[in-house]
């Protein structure tokens, strides 16, 4: 649904006013009353009956929690006040905050969208203020062509600080005035901005606990470890559950040793989606077909947990960057950029849908020598992006 915009609206209301009329009658036509009346209907934008409130936070968490909470104390006052309680916790726990948060968010963005439906079914030009606040404005995408057109179309990179791929990102960063960050917020006027690439990164996102994560309560307990007990480096985890890559004298998990969702690779992991939508990595020993790493005792098992994304970190992750206005692409031909492709918003349940299909793949970039985690989220345009483009500029 396109978004109301009053100035065009008016400006479309004199237009055609004084082509419909002479100039020799015109104020006099102009200031009749009916003529007053029509102008004043497509400027009280604010006499709609505001649509009704989304859920609270704690109408999400009470909606969530209450089915257990019966179980646990049947019916009766008691389960109100076990639910202030615990929702004191909550709120002194920014992620699980965040996530009740943003189902508050998505809640009141699709009554307000609702709303602003109903009203142009009835073909009124009377349209609520908040409704033109939250529906996707044009107003941010002409100033993304903007930028788009003085700074970067025609052009090709140039002056690149680095040959990897990430120095051409940067150099379009600065291009668009987008600050170079890994923030959860989108890149620019709430869109996400990618290039075009073979394949496209979505985020890079360390796994939420690793087995050389100091604090692994998720892993300690899929493995019926106790804490403190069975703990490795850094260094360790990649020697052992990765390979030598020999061009680079170094270990690395990445590559043919990182697995893919649904079946085990020849180092003996996979990736599976457990029942709650958290993203895990196991390691079974006797699905391991590598005769020159020296396991540790407590690894030689199956279905060790060794990486874990949970549903949190990946929902609140996703829904901000891409659940907003969406994401644009900056594509080129013949090495020069000439278009830009804008794409609609997608959720965190998408994402998933698309994970558990093989169409999204995780591309470790795990070595000896570096700090980072690099977990990379990736997809190739043709599997993924392509389909959910709406506008080419």
């Amino acid at each position: 649904m396109k978004s109301f915009n009053a100035e065009c609206a008016i400006t479309k209301f004199v237009a055609n006013f004084i082509v419909k009329h002479s100039a020799k009658d015109l104020l006099s036509k102009w200031n009749d009353q009916e003529n007053i009346k029509a102008l004043n209907a497509i400027l009280k934008i604010n006499q709609l009956v505001s649509p009704k409130k989304g859920k609270s936070a704690y109408n999400f968490f009470c909606l969530e929690m209450r089915p257990q909470l019966k179980k646990e104390l049947g019916e009766g006052k008691l389960i109100t006040a076990e639910l202030s309680k615990r929702w004191k916790i909550v709120k002194e726990n920014k992620d699980l905050l965040d996530k009740y948060t943003q189902m508050t968010e998505n809640d009141c963005y699709k009554k307000e969208k609702t709303s602003c439906e109903s009203v142009q079914s009835q073909n009124t030009t009377v349209v609520n203020a908040k409704c033109i606040k939250n529906m996707t404005s044009c107003e941010e995408k002409e100033k993304i062509k903007k930028r788009f057109d003085e700074n970067v179309r025609g052009r090709k990179p140039e002056n690149l600080k680095a040959a990897h791929d990430g120095a051409e990102g940067h150099w379009l960063e600065d291009c668009m005035g987008v600050k170079h960050n890994s923030s959860k917020e989108p890149d620019i006027f709430g869109y996400e901005m990618k290039k075009s690439s073979s394949k496209i990164s979505f985020f890079d996102l360390s796994a939420s606990e690793y087995l050389f994560s100091r604090r692994k309560v998720a892993i300690n307990k899929a493995n019926n470890w106790e804490t403190g007990k069975n703990s490795i480096s850094k260094p360790q985890f990649i020697h052992y559950f990765g390979t030598l890559k020999e061009d680079k004298k170094r270990y690395s998990w990445s590559g043919k040793c990182f697995p893919i969702h649904g079946s085990y690779n020849f180092c003996g992991q996979i990736i599976t989606i457990s029942d709650t939508n958290d993203i895990c990595i196991y390691y079974s020993h006797s699905k391991d077909q590598r005769k020159d790493v020296d396991i540790p005792d407590f690894l030689k098992r199956e279905n060790v947990l060794i990486a874990i994304w949970t549903e949190d970190k990946l929902k609140n992750h996703i829904n901000k960057k891409f659940n907003d206005k969406g994401f644009f692409i900056c594509k080129k031909t013949n090495s020069v950029y000439d278009k830009l492709c804008f794409g609609k918003p997608f959720d965190f349940e998408y994402f998933m849908k698309n994970f558990k299909n093989r169409t999204i793949f995780i591309d470790s970039g795990m070595a000896d020598g570096n700090s980072r985690n690099y977990s990379t989220f990736r997809s190739t345009p043709k599997d993924f992006w392509t389909e959910l483009i709406v506008e080419e500029y």
